[in-house]
């Protein structure tokens, strides 16, 4: 093993590293990021706390990380990703939203790669259009 438990760092069940919202282990000094630590296994969760690690590290001030503000990608052709609030908050009404669902064609992307088949829809406030998810 890497002898976390020589630093005093316990694993949590299955085997995960445990963090806290700025990817610091119970260990003074000692930071961890990724599928180690259980959190959620997307390497935009992965980033975000490498990243967060090493400035909080460095002694910047960082922002804890935000898991609502996740981006999850699956890597396929074309890639489906979801951000924000999620379809099911407001298929159950408890988010007012107003849907927009566009072509994938209407992306620039899509059209540099050749796809033809695919959407894009987000997820808005209905007063105001700010963008809540997707």
């Amino acid at each position: 093993g890497l002898g976390l438990d020589r630093v005093g760092v316990e694993l949590k069940p299955g085997g995960y590293i445990p963090v806290d919202r700025v990817s610091r282990t119970p260990a003074a000094g000692v930071y961890a990021a990724g599928d180690c630590t259980g959190l959620l296994p997307l390497a935009s969760v992965a980033a975000m706390q490498g990243r967060i690690a090493m400035y909080h590290a460095l002694g910047e001030g960082v922002s804890p990380i935000r898991l609502r503000t996740v981006a999850s990608a699956t890597f396929t052709r074309p890639e489906i990703a979801a951000v924000g609030i999620p379809q099911s908050a407001i298929d159950d009404g408890s988010v007012p939203a107003r849907t927009l669902n566009l072509p994938l064609s209407t992306n620039a992307r899509a059209k540099m790669s050749l796809l033809r088949h695919g959407f894009v829809k987000i997820f808005c406030r209905p007063a105001t259009g700010v963008v809540i998810g997707g």
